[in-house]
């Protein structure tokens, strides 16, 4: 188990997570559970911050995947429809007492 995410960097991750997801953990329990499930990502946030670009979408697809909604968040080339994405992100997200933005 890893130790509780906490201070600046539990507020770094979660603002990260708000800007580009628009969905966070609400506790920092729910951010190190949804952390946990990615072991080596904490390593990358750590080295690079939370605002790297490879870490942003690293953090973007854990959100899609720990929310069951799809593997990976989406690219440009895929084309995909980011409302729809973004509803079912949001929807997910509350039913797990995540906070929401908007």
């Amino acid at each position: 188990m890893t130790a509780m995410i906490e201070g600046a960097l539990a507020d770094s991750i979660t603002d990260v997570l708000l800007e580009n997801t628009g969905v966070a953990p609400a506790t920092r329990q729910q951010l190190t559970q949804l952390l946990e499930s990615d072991p080596g990502l904490l390593d990358l946030i750590v080295e690079w911050g939370a605002n790297d670009t490879e870490v942003r979408g690293k953090l973007a697809g854990l959100v899609v995947r720990s929310l069951g909604i799809r593997d990976r968040w989406p690219s440009f080339a895929d084309n995909a429809d980011l409302d729809a994405l973004c509803a079912q992100v949001d929807a997910a997200a509350r039913l797990r007492g995540w906070t929401v933005q908007g």
